[in-house]
C-alpha cells in the first residue's frame, strides 16, 4: 500500500476540518490525494466520510454501497479522435464535451496531484493519467487535462486564466484555460456553475471574455475580485518549460472598468505576438575548421581572385 506524504499543505487541511468541539468539518481549500491511483484505505476514508457529513440522513445508504461487493458498472468516455474533426473549432468541441463527461468531482478531495512548478511534460504526464482513469476531476485537472488534449491544434494559443472570488466572506479559486483562434476568444474547463466552465470562441477580445466571466460571477452570487492570466504555453507535451500560470494581475473594482479593460487589451497583445512554438534554425558553420559544402571550384577560384589581388597590391607582376 502506497504511503501518503503529509504535506504542510495537507496538515494545514487537517487541523481546519477540525471545530472547536473535535468534530470534522470539512472547509476549503480541500485536501489533495497524495498516494496516487488507485486510491489508498485512508484516502477513501476521507471519501466516504466526507459523504456522511453531506448527507447525514442517508448514512445507512452510504454504508449499503460501501460494504456491497456488487455495484453497477459506469460507462467510461473515451478521449475524442481530433484526427477525424474537420474543423479546428468542432476538435475543440469535442474536446469540451468529453471534459464534461468526466463530470466534476465532488467528492471532497482533489484525485490527482497537479504541482504547478512541474515542467510541462510532467503536466501532460498528469493528463495522460486522468484519461487513463477516467475519474471526475475538478478545475486545475481539467486546465491541465485541455492542455494535453489540444496540443494538436498549433493554431489555437492556449493560456491560463485564474479567478478570485468572494461569497459571503469566503474567498473562492477558480481556474479555466483561455483559447485564441482566428482573432476570437473563448475557454475551456470545468466547475460546479454551469457559466463558470467553457465559454465559446465569439469574444472579439480578451477583455469582452474577461468581463463575461465577471458577469457570470455576479449571477451565482460571487464578487469576482482578482483576475490572474498567464501566458501562452507550449504546443509540444514533451517540453521541459513550466507553465507561466500567472504574468499579468487584474483587479475588479467598481470604479476601475477603463483601467482593467487596458490593462488586459495590453496584455493582448503580448500574447498575440508571442510565438509557442519553436523556431528552426539552419546550422551554419562557427568557425573555419567547420566542414562547408560549398562547391570546391568556387573556393577555388576565390582563393586564385585572392592571390591575384594580393600580389598586384604588392608589386609583383602576375602571369597572365
Amino acid at each position: 500500500m502506497p504511503s501518503t506524504r503529509m504535506t504542510s499543505f495537507t496538515k494545514a487541511i487537517k487541523s481546519a476540518s477540525i471545530s472547536s468541539d473535535g468534530s470534522k468539518k470539512f472547509h476549503v481549500p480541500f485536501p489533495i490525494n497524495k498516494g496516487g491511483v488507485p486510491l489508498d484505505e485512508p484516502t477513501w476514508d476521507r471519501l466516504w466520510e466526507y459523504a456522511t457529513e453531506l448527507y447525514p440522513d442517508h448514512r445507512a445508504q452510504i454504508n449499503h454501497i460501501r460494504i456491497s461487493p456488487c455495484l453497477e458498472e459506469v460507462p467510461i468516455p473515451h478521449a475524442p479522435l481530433l484526427q477525424f474533426q474537420t474543423s479546428t473549432t468542432e476538435c475543440l468541441n469535442s474536446i469540451q464535451s468529453y471534459i464534461h463527461s468526466l463530470t466534476y468531482n465532488h467528492t471532497g478531495t482533489q484525485i490527482f496531484d497537479i504541482k504547478k512548478t512541474r515542467p510541462l511534460a510532467g503536466l501532460m504526464d498528469t493528463a495522460k493519467d486522468i484519461v487513463r482513469e477516467s475519474l471526475p476531476i475538478k478545475c486545475l485537472e481539467a486546465v491541465v487535462l485541455s492542455l494535453y488534449l489540444t496540443s494538436p491544434l498549433t493554431t489555437v494559443n492556449r493560456f491560463p486564466i485564474g479567478f478570485k472570488s468572494e461569497q459571503k466572506g469566503r474567498l473562492h479559486y477558480h481556474i479555466v484555460l483561455g483559447l485564441s483562434y482566428a482573432g476570437m476568444y473563448g475557454a475551456m474547463g470545468i466547475s460546479r456553475r454551469k457559466e463558470l466552465m467553457d465559454k465559446p470562441l465569439v469574444f472579439r477580445n480578451l477583455s469582452l471574455l474577461i468581463e463575461n466571466f465577471n458577469v457570470s460571477y455576479a449571477k451565482n452570487g460571487h464578487l469576482l475580485k482578482k483576475v490572474r492570466i498567464g501566458m501562452n504555453v507550449s504546443h509540444d507535451i514533451h517540453s521541459m518549460e513550466k507553465v507561466a500560470w500567472r504574468c499579468i494581475s487584474v483587479s475588479f473594482k467598481p470604479n476601475n472598468y477603463s483601467d482593467r479593460r487596458t490593462k488586459i487589451y495590453n496584455f493582448s497583445k503580448s500574447l498575440r505576438s508571442y510565438n509557442t512554438l519553436p523556431e528552426i534554425k539552419k546550422r551554419v558553420p562557427i568557425s573555419s575548421s567547420s566542414p562547408s559544402y560549398e562547391n570546391p571550384t568556387a573556393r577555388k577560384r576565390s582563393r586564385s581572385g585572392f592571390n591575384k589581388r594580393s600580389k598586384r597590391k604588392i608589386g609583383v607582376e602576375v602571369a597572365a
